[in-house]
Order: structure tokens, then C-alpha cells, then sequence
């Protein structure tokens, strides 16, 4: 992504003939011809230096064209000098809203930075009013397909081969193949593919080495049928607090909709008490036109031989910039033997939403507020800010997150319920995959203060998770997670706890 050979070539061939419209100014001239000499001898960072450089010198006299001019800030973006590059194809752009190969340019070197949003919105505006548009379609194409789109990504790749056999967009079309696991027709590009160029090379070997990965460790798709089995996860906390799951679910995935089984047994108990619990939950979803979501579902809780019936229903939209959440829930507590014992309900009216303020930034923002059976309720605000700081394997985001949670009163039934609870939460979430392997870890750290009991607490507190993949053939998959801390708010009862499990997935 952050490097474009062929443009690189093609462009330092013509940079190089040092050909102007108007005589340049012998300065600017004399920078100019250092960078096209550096960029001839592929000395990318000198070569930049000279035509930034270039470029101040010529800013009040304008004798650089503006072809020149844009050729230069693609040179300056592939010594990954972003920021300059962008300047200068910004100014280009606002000296002539119509220059379309300045805003094509602008688009790809966005995207070399990372901001696919920005990007998106400027091929969008070339392709608005020029829809055939070649170099703007090949870039939309990659856009989709790096934002996970892959078969919007292939309509345009094809519609673009069906008119020249051009290398770099059968290359993306075979990578969108490989993305949705159509490995053979990816292959077959990649065997018919012909290069002339040293970087064409490299980038079908980089083809058929993720080919060849990618083939070994890959989750089959499209899939019918998930069975999740076994699964199981043991908590425990300093309250000497122990609980037990077993579980097994199915999930069907049809045309139009998606259903959902599942069945969990826990074990609980403590130094004065145990307790049981089965559960049996099914839920159906279905996908709307305008990228709407619908889900519905209902169950049997079964709490030491007593009978409970569940419900869920949420509805949900997401796109590009925005996502929206609102659902309604009915369950009880099973965490711990207090809990099961005491049958302690909670109906919980959820709404949700998250926005893309920038390609890398996204804010969040949650809202639940809780009903319990013992004549206690709860509001519970959540706002935060989330920062995409690698956007490639190893993926890493930094974030924070605001809390303020309210119980109307202590009721004695055994899960945690403060007053005027305040949590400020920094945490860092990364993922690497290492062959069929996927490792991904989210520490966090904050401060809470809460009242309870008419005792004030002020708190440090610390945390994290841990869950590990390994993808053992296409249709089975293994994982096993981890996760505790001392935050008042990671679990149900308070208590400073960790919880381990692990499951096998398979998908066929």
C-alpha cells in the first residue's frame, strides 16, 4: 500500500527530462535538476529534500507548472514524506478544484499514509464527474478491497481488465480472490501474470507466498454451519467466589439470515454455598436493506430446578463513518452461587453508537440502564476514543474510555452495586498473526472511585486479556483466552478475579 512501483518508474523517466513550460528560475532550477539526478539514482530522501526545497523557493514566483509540480509530490510521498506531498497536491488542487490528476494523486498517496477515509472522499469527487476515469477507478478498487470490500473491489478490477490487461489491478484482483478464499482463480492470475519490471516480480512472489499461506491457514468461506464444541471457561475470585461453564452452540448461516443455538451449564459455588444453572437460548437475525440489522431471540434459564424465561431484541445499522445500536435484554445472574441462588433478574435497555471522526480516530459512546428484580435499577454511560495506531499486521490500537455508573441503592443480592462509580480507563489493544496463529492482548490500567455502604473508595486499577487462535485446518479452529484484574467493573460481584477457557470451532 505504501508503495507504487510502476508509477514510480513511469513518473521518474518523465521527471527526469527536466522539461518546462516557462523558464524556471535558476534556484528553483538548480534544486529541481538535484532531485531529478537523486531520484534517477533512487536516492528517494534526497531527492524529496531537493524538491521540497524546489518547491519553497518557487512559492512566490510560480514558474514550476503544474505537471511538474505534481510529479514532484508523488516523488516526495515515496520517500514517505507524506505531509509535504499532501501539501503541495492540496495547494495544486485548490488553485484548480478540476485538477483531477492532482486529486487522483492525493487519493493514493492518503492512502499510502493510512487514511483510507480521506482518500475515498477524494477519488469519490473525481469520480463524480469523471466516472470512467481509469487511474481514480484502479485506486477505488484498492480501497474496497483494503477496507475488506472485496467483491465490490473485483466488479471494478474486471470492469478495468475487460478494457487493457494492465498488471497492477490483475495483481489486486487476485489478492481480493485470495481474501475470499477463491484460491485457485488467484493462482491462475498469478501463473498467467506476465512482468517486465524488477518490482513486478517481487510483488508476484509476495502473491504467491500469501497464496500459499493464506491456502494453509484460512477459514472456509462461505459458510453454512458453525459448531462450537466444547467450550469451557473456569472464574475465580478473592472472595472465594468459584464458577464453571460448559457450552455448545450451532449457528446456521442462510441467505437472508443467520440463527443461533445455544446451550450452557455452569457450576458455582463458594465457601458457604453452591449452586446450578443450565441455559438453552436460540436468536434469529436478519440483515435489512441500508446496511439495517434485526435480532430477535428467547430462552429457558433453569436456576436449581426453578424455570426462568429469557428475551433479547436489538436493531442495529452500520456504514463507512457510523455504527448505531439499540437492543432490550432479560436474563439473570448465574456468576456466581449468591447469584443463581438468589435468582437475581435484570432487564437492561441498551442503546449504542460509534463514528469514525477520522480514518484512525473513532469515537464511542454506550448507555444501559438496568432493571433488577430486587426493586433496584442502574444507569451505566460509557464514552470513549479509540486510536488506530497500526493499521497492518501487527494491528495496534491505543484508546480511553470514560465511565460513570449510578445503582439506585446497596440491595444485598450479591452482584456489585456503587454509587456515583468513576472510572477513567486507558488500555492498548494489539493482534499479530504468526503463520495460522493469531495472538491478540489488551492491557488496561485507570482510577475508579465509587461509594458503597456509605464508605468511600479511591482505587488504582489494573487489568487485561489475553486469547490466542490457531486456525488447524481450514475447518477447525482452535482458542483458548484469558483475562483478570483488579477493576471493580470487570466482572458482576466486585472482586479482584480471573477467568480462563478455551473452545473448538468448527465451520463447514
Amino acid at each position: 500500500m505504501n508503495t507504487h512501483y510502476l508509477s514510480y518508474i513511469l513518473c521518474m523517466m518523465v521527471a527526469s527530462q527536466g522539461l518546462f513550460g516557462i523558464e524556471l528560475d535558476s534556484t528553483v532550477r538548480e534544486l529541481k535538476e538535484k532531485g531529478d539526478s537523486s531520484l534517477q539514482q533512487n536516492a528517494l530522501e534526497k531527492a524529496a529534500s531537493y524538491y521540497v526545497e524546489a518547491y519553497n523557493a518557487d512559492s512566490l514566483k510560480h514558474t514550476l507548472t503544474a505537471e511538474t509540480t505534481r510529479k514532484m509530490a508523488v516523488a516526495i510521498a515515496w520517500a514517505k514524506h507524506y505531509d509535504d506531498s499532501i501539501m503541495i497536491l492540496n495547494t495544486l488542487i485548490q488553485s484548480n478544484p478540476n485538477d483531477d490528476a492532482s486529486r487522483t494523486e492525493l487519493a493514493r498517496i492518503l492512502s499510502w499514509k493510512g487514511d483510507l477515509k480521506g482518500a475515498n472522499e477524494q477519488i469519490q469527487i473525481v469520480l463524480n464527474h469523471a466516472p470512467q476515469n481509469k487511474d481514480a477507478l484502479k485506486i477505488k478498487a484498492d480501497l474496497l478491497r483494503w477496507n475488506g470490500k472485496n467483491h465490490e473491489a473485483i466488479n471494478i478490477y474486471q470492469s478495468l481488465l475487460r478494457d487493457e490487461n494492465q498488471f497492477d489491478t490483475r495483481v489486486g484482483l487476485a489478492h481480493s480472490y485470495v481474501s475470499l478464499g477463491e484460491f485457485e482463480k488467484a493462482q491462475e492470475i498469478r501463473s498467467s501474470t506476465l512482468c517486465s519490471l524488477p518490482y513486478q516480480e517481487k510483488e508476484l512472489k509476495e502473491l504467491a507466498v500469501r497464496i500459499d499461506k493464506e491456502q494453509k491457514c484460512y477459514q472456509k468461506r462461505p459458510i453454512k454451519h458453525e459448531i462450537t464444541f466444547p467450550q469451557m471457561s473456569y472464574f475465580k475470585d478473592t472472595d472465594s467466589n468459584e464458577a464453571t461453564r460448559l457450552e455448545g452452540g450451532y449457528t446456521f448461516f442462510g441467505d437472508n439470515f443467520t440463527v443461533r443455538s445455544v446451550y450452557q451449564k455452569t457450576l458455582a459455588e463458594s465457601d458457604t454455598q453452591k449452586a446450578h444453572a443450565d441455559m438453552l437460548n436460540v436468536d434469529v437475525s436478519v440483515p435489512l436493506d441500508n446496511n439495517w440489522n434485526v435480532s430477535a431471540g428467547a430462552g429457558l434459564q433453569e436456576l436449581n430446578g426453578v424455570d426462568k424465561t429469557i428475551t433479547h431484541g436489538a436493531i442495529s445499522h452500520s456504514n463507512q463513518n457510523y455504527s448505531l445500536y439499540a437492543g432490550l435484554s432479560k436474563n439473570y445472574l448465574t456468576d456466581t452461587a449468591a447469584l443463581i441462588n438468589n435468582k437475581i433478574g435484570m432487564t437492561t435497555y441498551a442503546l449504542a453508537g460509534t463514528y469514525s471522526i477520522t480514518d484512525t480516530l473513532i469515537g464511542s459512546a454506550n448507555y444501559n440502564y438496568r432493571d433488577y428484580t430486587d426493586n433496584n435499577f442502574a444507569n451505566d454511560f460509557i464514552v470513549g476514543l479509540r486510536y488506530r495506531y497500526l493499521r497492518e499486521d501487527p494491528f495496534v490500537d491505543v484508546g480511553y474510555r470514560i465511565r460513570y455508573l449510578n445503582y439506585d441503592r446497596q440491595s444485598g443480592g450479591g452482584y456489585f452495586d456503587p454509587e456515583r462509580f468513576l472510572s477513567h480507563q486507558f488500555y492498548l489493544s494489539a493482534s499479530k498473526q504468526i503463520e495460522c496463529t493469531t495472538i491478540s492482548i489488551e492491557p488496561y490500567f485507570g482510577h475508579q472511585s465509587y461509594r458503597r455502604y456509605a464508605l468511600d473508595h479511591n482505587d488504582w486499577f489494573w487489568g487485561g486479556s489475553l486469547l490466542l487462535r490457531q486456525q488447524i485446518t481450514p475447518n477447525i479452529a482452535a482458542q483458548l483466552n484469558a483475562e483478570g484484574g483488579n477493576y471493580a467493573m470487570g466482572q458482576t460481584v466486585g472482586y479482584d478475579y480471573y477467568l480462563v477457557g478455551g473452545k473448538l470451532i468448527f465451520s463447514f
